[in-house]
């Protein structure tokens, strides 16, 4: 029963992350342009690649 939970969550995360992503990006892509600063993208995007790379790892 844990594994279907967990499947299902993954499932919905997935989904919401497809729908969600792509706004959260240019946000920050815009806060980033407007401070002047461009490691907090390349900080976010590292952080993105671990949680992808640990969640494929596990499933």
């Amino acid at each position: 029963m844990d594994q279907v939970r967990k499947l299902v969550s993954v499932e919905e995360w997935m989904s919401y992350e497809q729908s969600h992503l792509a706004s959260l990006l240019a946000q920050l892509a815009k806060r980033a342009t407007r401070a002047g600063r461009v490691f907090p993208i390349l900080r976010a995007r590292r952080h993105y690649a671990g949680i992808r790379g640990h969640d494929s790892g596990r499933a």
